[in-house]
């Protein structure tokens, strides 16, 4: 997907800079036809954009954490059921090899 709508990267600290700034210009001065609190609104609503997406990133990154965790657990499962096949019906037989194992008979 392609970003059409493009914007520094430091486009928050200039936002503060101006800011900080707008008072020694004036108080009630309306610049490009913004009011500082229209301003102020907008750095709001970027803040909040920008914590909500550190709290989805967390998320996520918990969520990855937790399939990592499950297919580990899974992968264990399937090596004892492996391993278990392979020691109950041998390394040759039809049964290991359905269970995903490769027959002695098979292997270079």
């Amino acid at each position: 997907m392609v970003d059409r709508l493009r914007s520094p990267a430091n486009t928050a600290d200039q936002a503060t800079n101006i800011d900080q700034a707008w008072p020694q210009i004036g108080q009630g001065v309306t610049l490009g036809g913004v009011t500082r609190e229209g301003f102020q609104g907008g750095m709001t609503t970027l803040q909040t954009a920008e914590e909500n997406l550190a709290s989805a990133e967390a998320v996520l990154t918990d969520a990855r954490n937790q399939r990592k965790a499950a297919r580990h657990e899974l992968w264990e499962l399937v090596k004892r059921v492996r391993s278990g096949a392979k020691a109950q019906f041998g390394d040759d037989s039809n049964e290991y090899e359905l269970v995903g194992g490769t027959r002695l008979s098979e292997r270079k």
